[in-house]
């Protein structure tokens, strides 16, 4: 799958002789993931996160992280920094979680 992932143009997913899936790697993701998820991490933990726009949806959170999907990255991204700016929270990381061809493949043959 690592393979098809970063070497071909197109990709093509056959079960039991039928043709189920093809397009890029990154249609497929988009098409049969979802949006992307993002995860922020924070240097310190924080008893409660802060109201958050209607941009994120929340995927899951504890006190040092949040992972959410966001449909508008270059908005919803910038907009949430700002707003743990605001509360002194210290942002360590903000990146999307990496999804695999293999995470395609395993949720259209469930």
């Amino acid at each position: 799958m690592h393979e098809a992932e970063t070497l071909a143009d197109q990709i093509a997913i056959i079960r039991r002789g039928k043709l189920i899936a093809s397009g890029t790697s990154a249609q497929l993701k988009r098409d049969l993931l979802g949006a992307p998820i993002w995860q922020v991490c924070l240097a310190q933990p924080i008893d409660a996160w802060p109201h958050l726009n209607g941009n994120l949806q929340v995927e899951s959170q504890d006190a040092l992280s949040l992972c959410y999907s966001t449909e508008n990255p270059k908005v919803a991204n910038p907009a949430l920094l700002n707003r743990l700016h605001e509360i002194g929270a210290s942002v360590l990381t903000l990146s999307e979680k990496p999804r695999s061809l293999e995470d395609v493949y395993l949720k259209l043959v469930q």
